[in-house]
């Protein structure tokens, strides 16, 4: 008999214990969830910063040796881009400039697929992608004499978007390339000296500035 009360007593305070519990790994449970929550929303509301500046500097040099290519390929400013030449060093610049931005991300404890990080890739690819489109159907128009202008015009518009979530100067820059595609389409001959002194000179300049102040 004193047995059996002994386990009834133990199995009650079992319950209780375990009723007691619960609250706790509630309240627990909810303010991991809140904690959550706001590192997300801090994280959302901060710009991304680990722009390489050492990666558009290489993008920089890689224009500067497409637009040498090019002229001395055709041998006239005036005369079509070289879509093989420019189409090559857009896909060396873009892996050269992303793994820079990477490894920089990477030394100041974030990620490119960080909140801000994919708020810049989405602000930054699509107009990239349409620049894409828009290209396939000029060239195939046999209007390529337009692609400088559109180039740099619509790379512009993509950095000055993207520019939103990072560093300030980044929106600056994209205007100065927009600036450049106006005086592409209004100054047709010249449009090879024009492509260089954007995708080069312009690269090579914010590369340097945000090397010396954002961190490399």
């Amino acid at each position: 008999m004193k047995q059996d009360d002994d386990t009834m007593t133990s199995a009650s305070l079992a319950a209780r214990t375990s009723t007691e519990k619960k609250p706790f790994s509630s309240m627990q449970s909810r303010a991991e969830e809140n904690l959550k929550f706001i590192r997300e929303t801090i994280e959302g509301a901060a710009s991304f910063t680990s722009i390489s500046g050492i990666g558009l500097i290489f993008t920089g040099l890689i224009g500067l040796i497409a637009a040498w290519l090019d002229l001395t390929t055709n041998q006239s400013p005036a005369a079509a881009p070289s879509l093989t030449i420019w189409m090559t060093a857009l896909i060396i610049a873009v892996t050269g400039s992303t793994a820079c931005t990477l490894l920089k991300a990477r030394k100041q404890g974030t990620t490119l697929l960080s909140a801000s990080g994919r708020k810049l890739l989405y602000a930054f690819t699509p107009t990239m992608l349409v620049g894409g489109i828009i290209t396939y159907f000029i060239a195939a128009a046999e209007l390529a004499s337009l692609l400088p202008g559109i180039w740099l015009s619509l790379y512009g518009a993509a950095v000055m978007t993207a520019g939103a979530h990072s560093v300030a100067m980044i929106k600056v820059v994209g205007a100065c390339f927009i600036l450049l595609g106006v005086a592409a389409f209004m100054m047709p001959a010249y449009s090879a000296l024009i492509l260089a002194l954007g995708f080069g000179g312009l690269h090579l300049s914010a590369g340097y500035l945000i090397w010396k102040y954002y961190g490399g």
